[in-house]
């Protein structure tokens, strides 16, 4: 409790100073400061300040206090995915007035699919391959995003097209992208799938560890595989 008081009062602290850095910035040149801005928005998103940091951001965009960069927008995208509110983020990513990245795109992926909307999250993941930038490509971030959010809502169809289609794109999934679909199957009752891919793990060159490992023991406890689970406890 003590610790939590005292982290409260530490972000509380930061924040402070960030938004009387920010009044006295105003009076430099523009565009002189967008480094040091960037800081301040990125301390009152860590302060969980959203509110004041969305208020500070409309002003600068209003104002032109600074040309904003893509860092300042995917920041500001964050703060909004991390409380939920997906659609003011996908406003501040259709407000963009500057090319966004694939941190960007997997960020309101990841705000949307975090939400369960994986429709939201398909028609962002669709405006990142209509784009063709070389920049902004679905990488293995993408595509576990989506995997994760899937097999979170049961929809293994999906998850399965998608880890596929990694492999068509020439992406590598990887550990965490083999767990977040084990884990899926498991929760789902699905365990003798998951064990197929935990096998087709292995052969791709990949170990799985503790998390894939506890997936398939609940996936087993929950779904009546006692004998099986024995077997992979004593191994």
């Amino acid at each position: 409790m003590i610790v939590r008081v005292e982290v409260s009062w530490y972000l509380d602290h930061l924040a402070g100073g960030a938004i009387h850095w920010f009044h006295k910035a105003k009076s430099f040149s523009h565009g002189r400061c967008l480094l040091s801005w960037n800081a301040v928005l990125g301390v009152l998103v860590r302060a969980n300040r959203i509110n004041l940091s969305k208020s500070i951001f409309d002003q600068v965009v209003e104002e032109s206090v600074f040309e904003l960069d893509v860092f300042t927008y995917t920041t500001m995208i964050r703060d909004f995915c991390k409380i939920g509110m997906v659609h003011s983020a996908l406003k501040v990513f259709d407000e963009m007035r500057c090319a966004p990245n694939s941190i960007t795109y997997n960020t309101l992926i990841h705000g949307f699919c975090k939400n369960g909307d994986l429709e939201g999250a398909k028609r962002v993941f669709d405006r990142m391959v209509e784009v063709g930038d070389q920049n902004c490509k679905p990488d293995v971030v993408t595509y576990t995003t989506l995997i994760d959010g899937y097999s979170k809502k049961g929809e293994f169809c999906e998850a399965l097209e998608c880890m596929e289609e990694i492999v068509k794109q020439g992406c590598h999934p990887n550990v965490l992208t083999y767990n977040a679909l084990i884990e899926g199957l498991c929760m789902g009752g699905n365990v003798d799938e998951a064990m197929k891919m935990m096998t087709r793990m292995r052969l791709n060159g990949l170990e799985d560890n503790v998390t894939t490992n506890t997936s398939i023991m609940k996936g087993f406890a929950l779904w009546g595989g006692l004998k099986k689970l024995s077997c992979i406890r004593r191994k």
